[in-house]
Formats: C-alpha cells, sequence, structure tokens
C-alpha cells in the first residue's frame, strides 16, 4: 500500500519487522520449542534474506535437530542400548532417594 512502511523505527517496544542478529538467534531458538507467530516468522525471514550469518546458524540448527532425530530412532530401535532392569531400579531408587517423586520419570518434576 502506498505511505504504508514495511519496516517502522524500532520504538523499543517490539513493533518492528526488522530484527538484529541477537534477536534472530534468539527466534530461531524459539522456533524449535514453540510455533512462532505470523509476524515473528516475517522478521525472521526478512533477517535471514539479508544475513548469511543468521542463515548458516539456521541451517546448523535445522541439521542438529535432524541428527537428533535419527539418533533417538536408532537408539529406539537398538536393544543393547537399552538399560537393563538392574540399572533401570538403581536410577529409579536414586531418584527416589534424591526427594524426586511421580514415579521417577524423565520429565516429570516433583508433586507439589
Amino acid at each position: 500500500m502506498p505511505g504504508t512502511q514495511l519496516v517502522r523505527p524500532d520504538t523499543g517496544k517490539g513493533d518492528t519487522l526488522m530484527l538484529n542478529c541477537q534477536e534472530t538467534s534468539r527466534l530461531l531458538s524459539q522456533s524449535q520449542d514453540r510455533p512462532l507467530t505470523i509476524k515473528e516468522r516475517l522478521s525472521l525471514r526478512l533477517h535471514l534474506l539479508m544475513c548469511d550469518a543468521c542463515d548458516r546458524f539456521a541451517q546448523q540448527l535445522r541439521f542438529l535437530r535432524q541428527a537428533a532425530a535419527t539418533l533417538e530412532i536408532q537408539a529406539l530401535m537398538d536393544d543393547r542400548l537399552r538399560l537393563d532392569e538392574r540399572a533401570r531400579k538403581r536410577i529409579q531408587r536414586a531418584l527416589r532417594d534424591s526427594g524426586l517423586r511421580g514415579g521417577g520419570r524423565v520429565g516429570e518434576g516433583p508433586e507439589r
């Protein structure tokens, strides 16, 4: 639209589409954990088009995520990488003794 600015001056309120490299790396990291808003995706895309260093960082994050997913699948399929029952019980006992409740499952915090 005529007279409409795509990139507005940064007022410190987070209403600009232009990101610096630090903001871009933060958003790239957050995109691994949560869906980005349309504005965040647009801002990110705009910065990556102009910044080779951040674009390389984005490629590296994608590679690491894919590599971790591949290794996880391989580990789940390889019986040699599973803990035996004795080791599993020893870990559960150590978690219980350390105060972690909730059955000692990874990812569960202490009950409150």
